[in-house]
């Protein structure tokens, strides 16, 4: 299964309730989601049924042309899916509640994610991981694009570990999670 996001997909149904939307067709100047997706393959969708609309996360099946509607993030329906009725149109989406964007003050802005993972298909065993899951606290870096550069949790637990292949050089900074942490910070040669 593969989260894939993909511009300018749209297509109607006509199914009813709240089962798994069978797509009925493309719009001029869209592609379907046959077009863009695999079997087993999820995306981000919306669905809009009249005055009500529903967005989540689905997967497509291309066995029978549908996409389930397997995570409802937000709804008219009060966060559930909603009964659909007639004619709907549904339609890939880049979900607020799981999008990263840059914010008014040009920061990246993660919203509630845990972490940061990049994909090292390209450069073998590079990447870069941030991960708040065990951190009580708040984690900010500061000042803001300047030297030094300072990073500060009011809280406790592991961080930060940095590491690139494409040099002799490792930094990693971390603590033992215990309640009186001991920090490290160790550079491999």
């Amino acid at each position: 299964m593969t989260l894939i996001l993909s511009d300018r997909t749209k297509e109607t149904t006509i199914t009813s309730g709240v089962a798994d939307a069978i797509l009925g067709g493309g719009f001029g100047g869209f592609q379907t989601f046959s077009d863009a997706f695999a079997s087993g393959d999820t995306t981000y969708y919306a669905i809009e049924n009249g005055v009500n609309w529903e967005v989540g996360l689905g997967t497509y099946n291309g066995g029978n042309n549908s996409l389930s509607r397997d995570t409802i993030y937000d709804s008219s329906n009060t966060g559930s899916k909603i009964p659909l009725v007639g004619l709907s149109f549904i339609f890939c989406t880049y979900a607020a509640p799981k999008s990263v964007y840059i914010d008014a003050l040009d920061r990246l802005d993660m919203g509630a994610h845990s972490g940061i993972k990049f994909d090292d298909s390209n450069i073998s065993n590079t990447g870069f991981f941030i991960n708040n899951a065990t951190v009580s606290g708040q984690l900010t870096v500061e000042p803001y694009n300047t030297d030094p550069l300072k990073i500060i949790l009011d809280g406790s637990g592991s961080f930060i570990h940095a590491y690139t292949n494409s040099g002799p050089r490792t930094l990693a900074i971390h603590t033992n999670a215990e309640a009186s942490p001991r920090w490290k910070m160790v550079r491999l040669e």
